[in-house]
């Protein structure tokens, strides 16, 4: 067996025997188990200046609130008085000017009578059909003009005359051009030319021809001429500087001279009078140097010359549920409307 080789003895360390090592010092008051805030949740600088940031955010905010409420109660408030300011301007205009009337069927010449009201410098007219109520009282019905054109009455012939115009006129209703020149009636109508003749025999003028006549007026100022159809009748009121022409079939087509202080356009003038309606609507029409419009129910037009100095107003009244008869006819009196350069001396006898 062999033997195990001992190792020689190990020298101990000087000194002596090991010491025990001891923990390390801990400084008073301190300890590795305590726990230490974050630092951004103290309380300080910057947690205030937060606050004060949400305070002035809230005082703006109560700020834009109280002022845009107070805006709109402003707004509300000018509205109203805006509101109320045009019904007065619209009351006092539409008092100083003839009121539409409506002219039931049956209406003729004979029973046709003006009723005149006073409105302090001017005085208008409007038409009254004589009926009896039953307490046997004169019955006026007055109902502005329906916003609407009317429906044209029937043409067979497609010509831009109704039937019953070429009946007024002599025309045939079953062809667009009688006197076979290569132009329509209603063309002829509307450019001033008679409609009967195809120069051959002469009268090519419509102002010549044997249908027409012609209506003068002879006010104390402010006179004015018109052509109109022979076989209906013409009536003028002096103390209005109105023309009524009677048409057998019960419509009446009334002429008026209105003064026009602010000098404005026929065109200003009707808006400040209906603000609802839109240039658009308004069809434009001539008169020698005169210029106007048809309003949109197609029932009215209005004229002015350079001067301005008066509106010519042209009506044509019937009931809302008769049909329109004498469009093309209403519009030519409208276009040989003239303004009378002097007072006449004599007037001829309408309708002879």
């Amino acid at each position: 067996m062999f033997n195990k080789p001992s190792l020689p003895p190990q020298p101990l360390p000087t000194g002596g025997a090991p010491k025990e090592q001891s923990a390390p010092a801990v400084s008073p008051g301190k300890s590795s188990d305590i726990y230490v805030m974050p630092e951004k949740f103290h309380s300080g600088p910057a947690r205030a200046t937060s606050s004060k940031s949400l305070i002035i955010a809230a005082i703006i905010l109560a700020a834009v609130i109280i002022l845009v409420a107070a805006y709109f109660i402003y707004d509300s408030s000018a509205r109203k008085q805006l509101a109320q300011e045009q019904a007065a301007q619209n009351a006092a205009w539409q008092s100083s000017t003839p009121v539409v009337a409506e002219v039931n069927e049956g209406v003729t010449p004979d029973n046709f009578a003006p009723v005149v009201t006073s409105t302090g410098s001017e005085a208008t007219s409007t038409p009254e059909q004589a009926t009896s109520s039953p307490d046997n009282t004169a019955a006026t019905t007055t109902a502005p003009v329906a916003p609407a054109p009317p429906v044209i009455s029937r043409d067979s012939d497609n010509d831009g005359l109704t039937d019953m115009e070429e009946d007024v006129i002599g025309t045939n209703p079953s062809k667009p051009d009688t006197d076979v020149d290569g132009y329509k009636d209603s063309s002829e109508i509307s450019s001033g030319y008679n409609p009967l003749s195809d120069g051959s025999q002469g009268k090519t003028r419509l102002a010549e021809a044997d249908f027409i006549a012609i209506a003068k007026s002879d006010f104390a100022q402010n006179n004015f001429s018109f052509l109109y159809p022979r076989r209906w009748k013409v009536s003028f009121i002096a103390e209005n500087g109105q023309a009524i022409i009677s048409i057998d079939t019960g419509e009446i087509i009334r002429i008026s001279s209105l003064p026009n202080e602010q000098r404005i356009s026929a065109m200003n003038w009707y808006l400040q009078l209906h603000p609802q309606a839109s240039v658009s609507q308004l069809a434009p029409i001539s008169a020698g140097q005169l210029a106007g419009f048809f309003a949109p129910d197609g029932l009215t037009a209005y004229l002015t010359d350079v001067s301005k100095e008066r509106i010519y107003s042209f009506e044509y009244l019937t009931s809302p549920q008769a049909e329109f008869r004498y469009p093309a006819l209403f519009a030519m009196i409208i276009k040989n409307f003239q303004i009378a350069t002097s007072t006449p001396t004599s007037t001829p006898a309408a309708g002879q």
